[in-house]
């Protein structure tokens, strides 16, 4: 199937500036390896906030909170199904470029260019 992911903040999270200034031995064993830093300034409403135009992403992150299998549950009828995550820490995806688009009636389109944009992630359907 194909997999959705969703992405929520953690209360936990770290600046890019905050995540410079810890050295290996502050990461190592802590499980910060695995998160992505966060914004301080910015809004969740792209398609409200950027004009149509052409954007370049430098040093992307994403970290799931959640994944979904597209199953047909029938019919032809496909759906997205909560699974459970059986990987651990692995699946964040880092360091990531590229280009997005936004028509002036606002779609979206983004293309990943480069990056650590593989990481192989098991999980059970329920």
């Amino acid at each position: 199937g194909i997999v959705g992911l969703n992405y929520m903040g953690s209360a936990n999270a770290l600046t890019f500036d905050e995540f410079q200034g810890l050295s290996y031995t502050d990461v190592k064993g802590s499980g910060m390896a695995n998160t992505c830093p966060v914004l301080n300034t910015g809004t969740s409403d792209v398609k409200g906030a950027l004009k149509a135009g052409s954007y370049k992403f430098d040093k992307f992150c994403i970290e799931p909170t959640s994944f979904q299998v597209k199953e047909d549950v029938g019919k032809g009828k496909k759906e997205f199904i909560d699974t459970k995550l059986m990987t651990r820490l692995t699946y964040t995806l880092d360091a990531m470029s590229g280009q997005m688009k936004v028509g002036s009636g606002g779609s979206i389109e983004f293309k990943e260019e480069d990056g650590i944009d593989y990481a192989p992630t098991t999980v059970q359907l329920p």
